[in-house]
């Protein structure tokens, strides 16, 4: 048996489906301890995010990089980091602030993001962390292409 739960799907599927595209899509990568630090690739045209030097490369799906040992976004475009803030202000808290996982809720519910925007958690560390582990996100969105 097939269940669709595409458009053409009865009312529960329709629904179903269109609560999954107004959402970003999400993957969690966790590498195994000991390892050296991955090296993140755009899922959509293989473009390297950062080099070895910890420089933003980046292609035009690129939208945030944020390293949690850090504790900051090294890197973000001009209209997510506008849904950052206007995130801290709707909330009236900053980033430090709060929660991260919570944050980045408020972040995509204020941007207003869909599926188009896929966020890379990934897990990583035990090597030169000290077996600290360490979760940093990348996001990547492929309606975003040069014209």
């Amino acid at each position: 048996m097939i269940l669709d739960v595409g458009p053409e799907s009865d009312e529960v599927g329709e629904k179903m489906y269109e609560n999954e595209i107004s959402k970003p899509q999400f993957a969690y990568i966790q590498q195994p301890s000991g390892m050296d630090p991955p090296s993140i690739h755009c899922p959509f045209c293989g473009t390297r995010a950062m080099n070895n030097g910890g420089d933003v490369e980046g292609c035009i799906h690129l939208t945030f990089i944020y390293l949690e040992l850090k504790e900051k976004f090294i890197f973000g475009t001009d209209d997510f980091m506008r849904m950052v803030k206007k995130a801290e202000k709707k909330s009236d808290f900053e980033f430090d602030d709060e929660d991260e996982d919570e944050f980045f809720e408020r972040i995509f519910e204020a941007g207003g993001y869909g599926s188009e925007l896929l966020v890379l958690y990934i897990t990583h560390g035990g090597k030169a962390t000290d077996q600290i582990i360490i979760e940093d996100r990348y996001g990547f969105d492929i309606s975003r292409c040069e014209k």
